[in-house]
């Protein structure tokens, strides 16, 4: 169990570092600098900048770092509306289930046994209602994403469990945030930054946890009555 911890730790530890080493390079001013080689390269090889972007976004969010948003906006800016939700809903998907794997295999046993009281509260619940819970922090946006990943990994869910609640959640996020994302890439000028569409979806990604917080709440609901008839 010891070796775990200490992997885990180097892996933790080398994410940080990575995360370091790359904030540069995840600027929203290098990104924007750098969009026109981008599109020309997505140009001439559009399946392969595909599998790259979500292979890359995949690792990056798979290593718990804090870069979710950010790759869903760089979707809709590279392959556009809707094809960009698209790409950002599989590659977070992909991510987060990469980062519940192996932070279940080194943290779960450890932690389970040093906390099992707290825990049991937490499994109870999932127990109870494991994919519509999954669904609700996703949508509701309460946690970071990469918090999510860990916690539920820590509990008894299984991962069928999470991966499709995860792939359903992220499929309805990326399509807010992408769209925000393509129409942020039309920016040319100044006056591009109060277009009707840019401020609608600007708008979105600020109503949008809102909306889903009717929405849960309306399905929590429903859930309930049905139990009760």
């Amino acid at each position: 169990m010891r070796h775990k911890l200490v992997l885990g730790g180097c892996i933790l530890a080398g994410s940080a570092l990575l995360y370091y080493l790359l904030s540069p390079y995840l600027s929203v001013e290098y990104l924007d600098m750098q969009r026109g080689n981008y599109l020309e390269y997505h140009t001439r090889h559009p399946v392969l900048v595909f599998c790259l972007y979500v292979l890359l976004a995949a690792a990056l969010v798979g290593l718990l770092l804090p870069v979710n948003g950010l790759a869903l906006l760089l979707a809709g800016a590279l392959f556009g509306f809707p094809l960009g939700a698209l790409a950002g809903g599989i590659a977070c998907t992909l991510g987060a289930s990469f980062g519940f794997l192996w932070s279940r295999y080194l943290f779960r046993d450890l932690l389970q046994h040093r906390y099992k009281v707290q825990l049991d509260v937490i499994n109870r619940g999932v127990a109870r209602e494991g994919w519509f819970y999954v669904f609700s922090l996703r949508l509701l946006m309460v946690f970071p994403y990469f918090l999510v990943n860990v916690l539920c990994a820590l509990t008894s869910l299984r991962f069928a469990v999470f991966f499709s609640a995860t792939l359903c959640s992220q499929l309805i996020v990326a399509t807010v945030w992408a769209y925000a994302g393509s129409q942020l890439a039309q920016i040319e000028k100044t006056t591009d930054l109060v277009t009707p569409e840019l401020v609608f979806s600007l708008a979105l990604i600020g109503l949008a946890p809102l909306f889903f917080k009717r929405v849960i709440h309306w399905m929590r609901r429903r859930r309930t009555s049905d139990g009760f008839q």
